[in-house]
């Protein structure tokens, strides 16, 4: 297995939309596979609810009951990859707004 925690978001926003579902469709799928999957607290994405953190590290968002097979449990290398792309975007965007002087 590529990872061996999922964290799952318990955020306002994520346990109105399905985070106690989420969780058990990951217990579900990989209970067997040595993955510790657990609650966790708000990771900050609750326009992107719900979110799942991946080894307390890369955080994968958009997820819910209904989608999470397709966008995560189907093919978790790509969405991993995916949240790293935007997280180094995000950082690239958030480290020219600061050196531009436009964040104080």
């Amino acid at each position: 297995m590529i990872f061996k925690k999922i964290g799952v978001c318990y955020g306002p926003s994520c346990t109105t939309t399905g985070a106690q579902k989420i969780q058990k469709i990951l217990e579900q799928t990989y209970g067997d596979d040595d993955v510790e999957i657990v609650a966790r607290t708000c990771c900050g994405r609750c326009k992107r609810t719900n979110s799942i953190v991946i080894d307390d590290e890369i955080i994968v968002s958009d997820l819910s009951p209904k989608n999470i097979q397709r966008n995560f449990i189907a093919d978790p290398q790509s969405a991993i990859e995916k949240a790293k792309k935007e997280k180094s975007e995000s950082d690239e965007k958030l480290d020219s707004m600061l050196s531009d002087g436009l964040l104080l």
